[in-house]
């Protein structure tokens, strides 16, 4: 990823830049392994962008339920 202008900008092979949105940075210690690039019936573009972190995890937060709801649909 790139930033050029204000504007931040993805590369791709055989295709080259495209503006991008970005509503999540990603870390600088990581290496991407993969991007998959799909197209919503709406017609909008997504990027999921798969990383290997290798930085320890130990300030993840723990999420604490209050309630908890269990559904049996029957499903065989």
């Amino acid at each position: 990823m790139k930033t050029r202008g204000g504007k931040t900008l993805l590369y791709f092979t055989k295709i080259g830049y495209v503006k991008i949105r970005q509503h999540r940075n990603i870390p600088q210690n990581c290496i991407i392994k993969q991007i998959i690039v799909t197209k919503s019936k709406s017609g909008k573009w997504h990027a999921c962008v798969t990383c290997n972190i290798d930085a320890s995890i130990q300030n993840i937060q723990k999420i604490k339920f209050k309630k908890i709801t269990g559904i049996d649909v029957g499903i065989k």
